[in-house]
């Protein structure tokens, strides 16, 4: 799908395959990473299975260009884990984001077009089995995503 984002755009920062995520919380730089680990074990284990659902996708403006990203249904097991450790997070002194939670997946960044992009919206159904604790460094323009620590949900 990105790919064919990457053909529609004349300019675009392609998020690739391997750095596809679900953020649940973002943290931002911190030092404090043993505080960051064991807040993360803190959080309770849903009774439920968190299922993850994409239905669609869309695209938002920015200063340099559109954020495209395939959109994640929804759930309540999704909204409840993101805001438990939002609440685990802000307990131990982080200042986070306040916009709510909208469970999403970047294609993209930077992404110019002189005529509109057409994507078609992917169907996908899975099952998260745990949730990873991950830091990010860009290397040379591209961003690495490395798992630090990680919590069992299943």
């Amino acid at each position: 799908m990105a790919l064919h984002l990457e053909h529609q755009a004349e300019q675009a920062r392609i998020v690739p395959v391997e750095n596809y995520h679900l953020t649940l919380l973002f943290i931002g730089e911190t030092k404090r990473v043993d505080e960051v680990r064991e807040a993360l074990h803190r959080l309770r284990i849903p009774d439920e299975p968190v299922d993850i659902i994409l239905e669609g996708i869309g695209s938002f403006k920015q200063q340099r260009g559109r954020t495209w990203w395939v959109d994640v249904k929804t759930n309540e097991v999704l909204t409840e884990l993101a805001a438990e450790l939002t609440a685990l997070y802000r307990s131990v002194g982080f200042s986070l984001e306040s916009r709510s939670y909208k469970p999403h997946i970047t294609l993209a960044r930077g992404v110019k077009a002189s005529q509109p992009i057409e994507l078609s919206a992917p169907y996908f159904e899975t099952r998260a089995d745990h949730i990873s604790l991950m830091k990010s460094v860009n290397e040379d323009g591209r961003m690495v995503y490395t798992e630090i620590d990680s919590l069992e949900l299943v």
